[in-house]
């Protein structure tokens, strides 16, 4: 019964169409969808209408989510270090936003009658670390649009790197490395990401 377009498989393709039914649907539909993170927010895009999100994330154990209730339905599951998300009709393109790192095993988007494409915007970039200020672990993203070696360091405010978060090489997309800042001491630090064509830094400020 669940399976209400009938094509052998029970996921959010028969959620909308249901809601379709209920409340209507007088949207031009979306033929293709974008992800994007910024920070701790994972964003999703479409060139028209999305109807609804599937997703399923691998994290460590112990993984916080704040799921967008701007909604028709949002709602997940987290079951050890996975978790599977459904938002329905979502107003808006913020998804969730965590402080905790993951990796995307599994995305479905459709718009009011069928999957769409999705594709994952990677371009060079430095993402703003989360939590900020912290105390004493933040996450750090950053994505590259091809394979390339990466280097990730902290600096102190006299210049001097104090730790190195990454330095080797990495795959096209979207990756996140943590600092646990544990040992050192209150005050304002620096992030540089270095490759060999992009070069970015921003401010974090450790608080204990």
């Amino acid at each position: 019964a669940a399976d209400f377009n009938q094509d052998g498989i029970v996921n959010v393709v028969d959620i909308v169409q249901l809601v379709n039914i209920i409340v209507g649907n007088a949207h031009v539909d979306a033929t293709m969808a974008t992800i994007s993170r910024d920070g701790g927010s994972l964003n999703i895009s479409g060139n028209g209408y999305i109807g609804a999100i599937q997703m399923t994330l691998t994290h460590y154990p112990n993984f916080e989510i704040n799921l967008n209730q701007d909604a028709f339905v949002s709602e997940y599951k987290t079951d050890g270090t996975a978790t599977k998300l459904v938002v329905v009709a979502p107003k808006s393109e913020k998804i969730f936003t965590t402080l905790d790192s993951y990796e995307i095993e599994e995305v479905i988007v459709t718009n009011s009658r069928e999957i769409i494409d999705v594709t994952q915007h990677y371009k060079f970039s430095l993402n703003q670390a989360y939590p900020n200020p912290f105390n004493p672990i933040t996450n750090i993203d950053f994505s590259i649009p091809r394979d390339l070696f990466v280097s990730i360091n902290i600096y102190d405010l006299r210049g001097r790197n104090i730790t190195t978060l990454a330095e080797h090489n990495y795959s096209a997309g979207y990756h996140t490395v943590i600092w646990n800042a544990e040992t050192h001491s209150s005050g304002l630090y620096f992030v540089k990401m270095v490759t060999k064509d992009f070069i970015s830094s921003q401010k974090i400020m450790l608080v204990k």
